[in-house]
């Protein structure tokens, strides 16, 4: 989610700046998905998934093609 070609440029932009959804560098990227990416890469630790098991849920429910449940959004802004 970030570019740059020298190490401290690409932190910089790590620690200051929130991630491209991964839709902008690929089309035909699912909504959810771009929101579960994002969510993952968010910078407050309460913003992203408690667990690996909580992103393999969300992930086996995209496959499925359900909807996040209700009270827990992929994606917290």
């Amino acid at each position: 989610p970030f570019g740059g070609t020298a190490a401290v440029n690409v932190i910089a932009q790590v620690l200051e700046r929130p991630a491209e959804a991964p839709s902008r560098s690929r089309a035909g990227v699912p909504p959810e998905l771009d929101a579960l990416c994002l969510r993952c890469l968010a910078k407050a630790a309460d913003d992203r998934p408690a667990s690996a098991d909580e992103v393999v849920a969300a992930l086996d429910r995209l496959q499925q093609g359900e909807r996040p449940p209700r009270g827990r959004p992929l994606l917290v802004v």
